[in-house]
């Protein structure tokens, strides 16, 4: 018989990635994430919790079809933007939440809720993905996971050493560079998280 290696989602990798990195659901009443679509999100291992996936990746069917909580849109330097759609009025009426509707957009959730913001990047890191990741960073007082999946050739540790001198000028507390080599999967995770 032969043994065939079992590949496991990158998802699945980083989500006890970051468990191994101090990151408990239980402990933030609503988690924000950022970045993913549906199917390589964490918040697939997170419906039991507060959580919100947030991300111009996001396919409102997809959505309802893993019941996970969650808009297509992204985080701005004035909190979640969800721009109006037909996509977006349907999802948001079958809500068990109302779900206020603003000018261009719906305000859910209140950022004043939030008190995690989780992401990861897959390879490398594109320009939209940054504008995200720097848009997490500004927002203060939630504690912060910010996570990269690469291979040794493609890494980008200098970028992430920026992103980690960023956050230390913005937040109140210290945050350091975590880092796991997974030779069996020929990936490296990188996860700037609170020290």
């Amino acid at each position: 018989m032969v043994k065939r290696k079992v590949q496991r989602s990158n998802s699945l990798l980083f989500m006890q990635f970051l468990a191994e990195n101090k990151f408990n659901p239980e402990n933030y009443y609503k988690i924000l994430e950022l970045i993913q679509s549906v199917p390589n999100s964490l918040s697939q291992y997170l419906t039991g919790f507060g959580q919100f996936l947030l991300s111009e990746k996001v396919d409102y069917q997809k959505l309802e079809e893993n019941d996970i909580k969650g808009a297509h849109g992204h985080l701005t330097d004035t909190g979640i933007y969800i721009p109006k759609s037909n996509s977006a009025d349907n999802y948001f009426l079958r809500s068990h939440v109302k779900i206020p509707y603003k000018r261009h957009g719906y305000a859910y959730p209140n950022m004043s809720d939030v008190d995690s913001i989780i992401l990861y990047v897959d390879n490398k890191v594109m320009k939209e993905d940054l504008e995200q990741i720097k848009e997490a960073i500004l927002y203060p007082v939630f504690d912060k996971y910010l996570g990269f999946i690469t291979t040794k050739e493609e890494k980008e540790e200098k970028l992430y050493q920026e992103l980690l001198q960023i956050i230390n000028q913005w937040s109140r507390e210290e945050y350091l560079l975590s880092h796991e080599e997974m030779k069996d999967e020929n990936k490296e995770f990188y996860l700037i998280r609170k020290k």
